[in-house]
């Protein structure tokens, strides 16, 4: 639509996206025309900019044992560094014990691991890394990047599980916005503002 419409005075205002809403890419066709003009403002159109659901996944959720297990497992691939997915594999494996649950947990100083003791029918002590790296796209319909996960331990209607966020997350999609609003200035040609429209450009 902007490519095809576009005016010497077509802006873009781009809107970052939040968790529990969604950013917009909001093209004005005459913004900056003559406001006495008939069709002065009367030409949109715009475009969501979500986040990705990998990162509603990952970034400040928390999951019991069983779902963490199943999480990893799927994320295994993208899994990048050391731990790598393998071993991530293997620390939720030995999580996913049926009638075993977490019952405490002490980090080591050195290593700064967390040691968790495990009660079941035995008793026996696994290590829980806390943090480790993932490839995937921080805004929906965008190349996955490089994200580092901490992990901590966290107790939940009587039980243990596991937090999750991404590191720096604020910064990390501050810099994935921009380059969101510079592919878009690259592809049409047209300059993008950070931020909300101005009121009296009505836009939804």
């Amino acid at each position: 639509h902007v490519l095809r419409f576009k005016a010497p005075g077509t802006v873009i205002f781009a809107r970052k996206p939040q968790f529990g809403s969604d950013g917009k890419a909001h093209a004005i066709i005459d913004y900056s025309q003559d406001r006495a003009n008939r069709g002065w403002n009367r030409q949109h159109a715009s475009a969501p900019i979500g986040l990705s659901e990998d990162v509603k996944k990952w970034n400040g959720v928390f999951h019991t044992q069983m779902e963490f297990a199943a999480l990893i497992d799927d994320f295994a691939s993208d899994v990048v560094g050391d731990p790598s997915g393998d071993m991530l594999l293997e620390m939720a494996s030995n999580l996913e014990v049926t009638d075993i649950k977490v019952t405490g947990y002490k980090r080591d100083p050195k290593t700064r691991l967390y040691n968790v003791t495990l009660v079941g029918k035995t008793e026996t002590t696994t290590v829980v890394y806390p943090k480790f790296k993932l490839l995937i796209p921080v805004f929906a319909d965008q190349p996955p990047v490089e994200v580092e996960i901490r992990l901590d331990l966290d107790k939940k209607d009587g039980a243990y599980g596991f937090r999750t966020r991404i590191h720096r997350f604020d910064k990390l999609a501050q810099a994935e916005f921009e380059k969101v609003c510079k592919d878009l200035t690259a592809k049409t040609g047209v300059p993008v503002w950070q931020g909300q429209a101005p009121d009296l450009m009505k836009c939804l």
